[in-house]
């Protein structure tokens, strides 16, 4: 199989052992004999890579047009170890209305009045590069909205039991 061709896997095979799910999209990046090595994307935090090698068996062709110069980009920088080449998914550790507390105090958070201890409910039911969508929106005695949906890192909250 050629390196610059999408796949997706047909089973949960790698589910188990690499958190990689039944129909994830990713390129070949070498091949030999039964097996190949692939890079892996992950839909439920983007930006998450796994570099896994896998049967032949176990993938099939994905119609998706990749440009060389793309293909070029990814090789290059396999090569010079500047992608990540974890072999398994992340786990998003909340899912969408999860209620969830900052747990950190930060300039980029405090500049918009959201603070420690803050409570909000998460929005989207995936994350992008480790952030992730939170709604810390009030309504006061006026009716009046504030502070608001902003990206938080999932390091810098946890799940609030209710």
């Amino acid at each position: 199989m050629n390196f610059n061709k999408m796949i997706q896997l047909k089973n949960d095979n790698y589910l188990k052992s690499n958190n990689i799910y039944k129909g994830a999209i990713g390129f070949v990046i070498s091949s030999s004999g039964e097996y190949l090595d692939a890079l892996f994307y992950n839909d439920n935090i983007k930006g998450d890579t796994a570099y896994i090698q896998v049967k032949k068996d176990d993938i099939q062709p994905y119609d998706l047009p990749v440009s060389k110069e793309l293909m070029i980009y990814l090789k290059t920088q396999i090569k010079e170890n500047n992608l990540d080449r974890k072999n398994y998914f992340k786990t998003l550790p909340f899912k969408q209305y999860d209620m969830v507390k900052l747990i950190v105090e930060k300039d980029k958070y405090a500049k918009l009045n959201i603070h420690k201890g803050d409570t909000g409910v998460v929005m989207e039911d995936y994350a992008v590069h480790d952030y992730i969508l939170v709604d810390f929106g009030t309504i006061d005695g006026q009716m009046k909205y504030s502070k608001g949906c902003i990206s938080v890192n999932i390091k810098d909250i946890e799940l609030v039991n209710i």
